[in-house]
């Protein structure tokens, strides 16, 4: 049993219900063109997501405490030099599973590698920490995910303009709720910059966008949800006082909108989503104490 849960440690640290998120913007991209390496490069991108999010929980140990977020690190479940080691197999297995999508994937996957973990992390950049540019580098990293999900073929504009908004709206929401930590380790977000109405007026507006931006294209896979978290938001604007568990409400129910609507062309991920929250909610439960995957927490 000892063995068993410590797996499940090693896997939940990677934080899988993120990865599956990313998986959606690569499936969006495998509605639009059937791609023939897609199970190499989700097990490519499973690996890469898996270290990188070790990595983010290394450099953000500290904001992490203090939000009271990811407690393996915090409490002792996984150690900095076991995390490190896992972070390093995953790269290495993720390089492997790219090179066998494709050439073109390993660069995809490099490049997205150097956006996320580097740039976005690490000096001299950092982009977290600096005003719109860490969301931004997210959504021009789920641009790339969708580039590669089909096959690096042609892709008209509005569709990649659509995939950015989307995505760097969200990004935006989750600025909200570690804004008390942000601030705390002197980073300088949206949301501690310019306040919580200013973050979500600016992430409704540019969800707002993706929505016609989609139905432009005739991408309705990524036009319904978009227009459904676009009233999430609305909702969110209209309240005088907006609480934590309402922006992360609105997150997270925009995420699963979006696989949901996926899994209608991959019926597999609608259970592959299914599955993986109710592991989690008993691990979580059990290890913790806490009620994760929480719509709200």
């Amino acid at each position: 049993m000892k063995s068993v849960m410590k797996a499940l440690d090693y896997f939940f640290f990677c934080r899988p219900i993120l990865i599956l998120a990313a998986w959606t913007v690569i499936l969006l991209g495998a509605v639009r063109h059937r791609n023939l390496s897609l199970v190499w490069l989700l097990i490519a991108y499973s690996c890469l997501l898996g270290a990188a999010f070790i990595l983010n929980q290394l450099r953000d140990l500290e904001s992490d405490r203090i939000n009271d977020k990811l407690p393996h690190l915090s409490r002792g479940v996984i150690q900095t030099g076991e995390a490190r080691t896992l972070a390093w197999l995953l790269l290495s297995g993720a390089l492997l599973f790219s090179l066998r999508a494709g050439l073109y994937h390993f660069a995809g996957m490099l490049l997205f590698l150097l956006i996320t973990t580097w740039a976005y992390n690490q000096a001299p950049l950092r982009l977290k920490e600096r005003f719109l540019a860490g969301p931004a580098s997210l959504g021009v990293a789920a641009v790339l995910l969708f580039l590669q999900g089909n096959g690096f073929r042609y892709v008209e504009w509005p569709d990649l303009a659509a995939i950015w908004l989307a995505v760097t709206s969200i990004c935006l929401l989750t600025e909200i709720p570690d804004r008390e930590g942000d601030r705390q380790t002197g980073r300088r977000t949206v949301a501690v910059v310019s306040g919580v109405s200013v973050t979500l007026g600016l992430a409704t507006a540019l969800m707002g966008a993706s929505s016609l931006f989609a139905w432009w294209g005739h991408f309705h896979h990524l036009a319904l949800p978009a227009v459904c978290s676009t009233l999430l938001q609305l909702r969110l604007l209209t309240r005088r006082h907006c609480q934590t568990g309402e922006v992360n409400l609105a997150v997270r129910l925009s995420l699963l909108l979006l696989g949901l609507t996926v899994a209608v062309a991959f019926h597999w991920f609608g259970l592959l989503i299914l599955a993986c929250y109710l592991v989690a909610r008993k691990y979580y439960w059990q290890r913790f104490r806490r009620h994760y995957p929480s719509f709200t927490e």
